[in-house]
């Protein structure tokens, strides 16, 4: 797929949501190309800086830029052909089939009613390949198990041909092996990646840059050997943390703790 990479920085950034401040004064910038983890407990922010990153949420503060310029003065379908993302929680009012579905990420290329051409097919097919959801084309997308939706889903956003992919929870409902599959292929797309992750292990294997987040700030930002140390992961987690295994597949064995 011809995929380019775009950096992308926040200077500043805080989001409000109702009466919470959920986000506060974090401030980060990820290389054209690199893969950013971002990591932190439930309630941290994650989601909520996956959606200010691609203009879902208005900050009260700060700023987003991509390639140097503001997120705000990116018109939209410029936005859509820069930046795709894979939410949590898709919603869908009716059964499309996964061709289908996987052909709406080429939406922002095309003027309103045009039709498909072929260079939209061979996209789709090859954003199915990479997402390891070929065999799945024909099948009505309500039919597929929680795992298949989710790489129908990636595929959709690898058709945008995107710079920057944001991901949030890209391995919700995948199997092992199926996380360790996705995040690989993710890995070597060659685009610039800012993914939500719970998984600490896949974190620091495959990320260039994590960001950690609690209670809405930044707690560390940069390699993954300096940012999930035993004593920030006790400290932001709660838990007592070792690396184990071989240096080029570390997992972490955790136990709870007390931080302080």
């Amino acid at each position: 797929m011809g995929v380019g990479a775009a950096a992308v920085e926040a200077e500043g950034l805080s989001v409000r949501l109702g009466e919470r401040l959920v986000l506060r004064d974090v401030a980060f910038a990820v290389p054209a190309g690199a893969f950013c983890a971002v990591v932190g407990p439930n309630g941290s922010g994650k989601t909520t800086l996956v959606r200010a990153l691609y203009r879902s949420l208005a900050p009260e503060a700060g700023s987003v830029r991509l390639d140097g310029a503001p997120l705000s003065s990116i018109p939209r379908r410029a936005l859509g052909q820069r930046v795709a993302v894979l939410r949590q929680e898709p919603e869908l009012a009716f059964d499309f089939s996964v061709r289908e579905l996987v052909l709406l990420g080429r939406s922002p290329y095309k003027g309103l009613l045009a039709p498909d051409g072929p260079a939209d097919a061979r996209v789709v097919a090859e954003s199915l390949a990479l997402a390891d959801a070929s065999e799945l084309a024909e099948r009505g997308f309500l039919t597929l198990s929680g795992g298949e939706k989710q790489r129908v889903l990636l595929a959709r956003a690898l058709a945008q041909e995107p710079a920057l992919l944001l991901l949030d929870e890209p391995t919700n409902h995948l199997d092992l092996r199926h996380q360790l599959d996705i995040v690989t292929r993710i890995r070597n797309l060659g685009c610039t990646v800012v993914a939500a992750l719970h998984q600490l292990d896949l974190a620091q294997r495959f990320a260039d840059r994590v960001l950690m987040l609690h209670q809405g700030r930044v707690a560390a930002f940069g390699p993954p050997d300096e940012v999930l140390t035993p004593a920030r992961i006790l400290e932001v987690f709660g838990v007592r943390a070792e690396r184990v295994g071989p240096p080029d597949a570390p997992a972490f064995s955790v136990r709870p703790g007390e931080a302080g």
